[in-house]
């Protein structure tokens, strides 16, 4: 995305993280004016956070409050656990494949939630984008370290909800982590704010007239019913998101595993009248009787730049809704980087959310607090009257499924002292680029092709992964070049069919020897890793230029590393700036990278580089940019 369509595209809610000047790990969650009642919001949610005192282990610091730029600032240190779902941890898909590295997991963000109940705190919007946990020097998940933010949905007896919160009380309980009594008394109170403004009858935020609208800033109602709420709606949502995780594949420890952990998650959701859990504390309690097995496994990639996915319920209409689709989970919209760093956090750059690459082969690693970036915010639809929902704020760079996507290969070992990713130990393989990495909960719903109308001729649309798999096979043995190369990357994933990385090799390359640039540059990355083919930096190369010339981000990006590091090719800055500054327009991991690079170039090369990536956009600028 161009810096023109990002002025042109409107956000409500913006999230970037930053590091301050000794290394503190800060949140800054930034409203749009035209955000409803957006200093409410943030006021709202700063009050919140203060009543811990920035004691409470389990709670995010409060920092600061900014209504002039409408900036609300936390300290909290670690990886939001779906960032920590998207990465590999020895051999797993993701480091709580194992059941019992679940129940470490739900054991301990069970008892964070307790101890906040037990501060008179409801969460009221607990997902798995809004928990963070640390890792322990060998890369471990530190389950110790579990940390809540965004608190914008809370309330307590000292500091109730006075408006109705941008949640979609007309989802179902198992759509939408919501509990039923808590969707109840959400729809009733919107049902009391139309009453308010003379709209009887209307029960939701896009039903009210723009007059109504117009209202809700000015007005409060303390007798809100969600505060009616309690432990009970936040237990009901962690049932509901680890239930998700549970169908997942899930390594059962024992047969006792298999059978308890659902009842045990199924429980978490029932009413007590219907045989419920009758507090927080019974819930640690049978946590406590499952045996578990050895340490939890290392993670072997960098969680902190891996994608995140939206998991939040939203509005159905007049705001960046789902899909439409009435799976477990919606397709997340396409989100475009963030920019802009916040001048309060200590003078911080931002950081990303691109995917980048492990740090280390062997789990050794080391905090990576030079990398600023900031977390990518959602993209919203300005047209249906400013409506998003305050739970959407921990949304960042999740890459679409859709033909289209735009996915970012990552950097290798740099020998360079100004890293923008720490570097590897003398003793270890230079790293790897790593591929766009999977979502943290693969959807079941799949977008289709964007070359063809999904259902043409009689087809069916997919439903779920597996579905999808036939689906976009049946269209790659037609000869289908997108559909080609979406098969290579659900093998590489293992998403609807068995992970197999030969497999994805043989679908990229029929993409790719028919010009589809997607399948150029996945088949690029696989030779440049050595994944289901042998490694060849040549042929990678090859593969990454044709992608590059079409306009291909991942390709841009991963034929600038492969010039900046030397790699089948011989080094060459100028070549590698100006590829990297092609991919930078849509990609802001390749921005970041340009940061680091411009250092070692003299002015003139800068200035030759830019003349180059000038002139190739003026040569291709007919081409469809992907």
């Amino acid at each position: 995305m161009t810096t023109d369509e990002k002025t042109a595209d409107s956000h409500l809610i913006r999230i970037e993280k930053h590091y301050g000047d000794e290394g503190s790990e800060r949140w800054c969650k930034l409203l749009s004016p035209d955000f409803p009642a957006a200093a409410y919001w943030l006021c709202h949610e700063a009050q919140i956070l203060q009543e811990f005192h920035n004691s409470h282990p389990a709670v995010a610091k409060f920092v600061s409050l900014d209504l002039d730029r409408l900036a609300l600032v936390m300290e909290a240190p670690g990886h939001l656990l779906s960032q920590l779902l998207s990465v590999p941890a020895e051999g797993l898909q993701h480091p709580f494949q194992r059941s019992s590295d679940l129940i470490r997991l739900l054991n301990a963000v069970c008892q964070a939630v307790a101890s906040i109940h037990a501060k008179g705190v409801v969460h009221g919007g607990l997902r798995l984008d809004n928990i963070l946990l640390g890792l322990t020097d060998e890369g471990r998940v530190d389950f110790e370290s579990v940390k809540l933010i965004d608190f914008a949905n809370s309330h307590s007896h000292r500091h109730p909800l006075e408006k109705p919160p941008f949640l979609d009380s007309r989802q179902s309980p198992d759509k939408s982590g919501l509990s039923e009594a808590y969707l109840k008394a959400l729809a009733k109170d919107w049902e009391h704010y139309a009453r308010i403004c003379g709209e009887e009858g209307r029960g939701s935020w896009d039903e009210l007239s723009d007059k109504a609208k117009r209202r809700y800033g000015e007005t409060l109602i303390p007798s809100l019913q969600v505060n009616q709420n309690d432990w009970r709606a936040d237990l009901y949502a962690l049932g509901y998101w680890f239930r998700q995780l549970s169908l997942w594949r899930i390594d059962y420890y024992s047969d006792d595993h298999q059978e308890r952990i659902p009842k045990l998650l199924k429980k978490m959701q029932k009413p007590v009248w219907q045989g419920g859990f009758k507090s927080m504390e019974a819930v640690l309690r049978e946590l406590e009787t499952f045996e578990l097995d050895a340490n939890p496994p290392i993670v072997s990639a960098n969680p902190e730049f891996a994608p995140l996915e939206d998991l939040t319920p939203l509005p159905k209409s007049g705001a960046p809704a789902s899909n439409g689709s009435d799976n477990e989970f919606a397709l997340p919209q396409k989100t475009a980087a963030a920019s802009g760093a916040m001048p309060s956090l200590g003078g911080s750059r931002p950081a990303t959310g691109a995917s980048q690459p492990a740090v280390s082969e062997g789990g050794k690693r080391k905090k990576a607090a030079e990398k600023n970036e900031p977390l990518a915010m959602p993209r919203v639809n300005w047209k249906a009257a400013a409506i998003a929902a305050v739970a959407v704020i921990w949304v960042a760079a999740w890459f679409a499924v859709s033909g289209n996507k735009k996915e970012n290969a990552a950097t290798e070992k740099e020998p360079e002292a100004k890293l923008i990713l720490p570097p590897s130990s003398p003793d270890q393989p230079a790293e790897k680029p790593a591929a766009p990495a999977a979502p943290a909960l693969p959807p079941p719903a799949v977008e289709k092709p964007v070359e063809a109308d999904a259902g043409a001729g009689g087809e069916i649309p997919p439903v779920n992964a597996k579905e999808a798999f036939g689906y976009y096979l049946k269209r790659a043995n037609s000869g289908d070049a997108a559909a080609q190369a979406k098969i290579g990357q659900m093998y590489r994933e293992g998403r609807g069919t068995g992970q197999n990385f030969a497999d994805a090799v043989k679908w990229y390359r029929k993409a790719a020897e028919q010009g589809n640039a997607e399948g150029q540059a996945r088949l690029g990355f696989m030779y440049m890793t050595g994944l289901g083919v042998k490694k060849d930096e040549a042929e990678a190369l090859k593969w990454h230029r044709k992608a590059a010339e079409q306009g291909s981000a991942i390709g841009q990006y991963n034929l600038g590393l492969m010039y900046l590091n030397g790699r089948g090719v011989t080094a060459n800055t100028i070549q590698a700036y100006m590829w990297l500054k092609l991919a930078s327009a849509q990609d802001s991991a390749a921005r970041e990278k340009l940061r680091a690079l411009v250092p070692r170039m003299s002015n003139v090369d800068v200035l030759e580089a830019e003349r180059l990536a000038d002139e190739w956009r003026h040569k291709h600028s007919g081409t469809d940019i992907r």
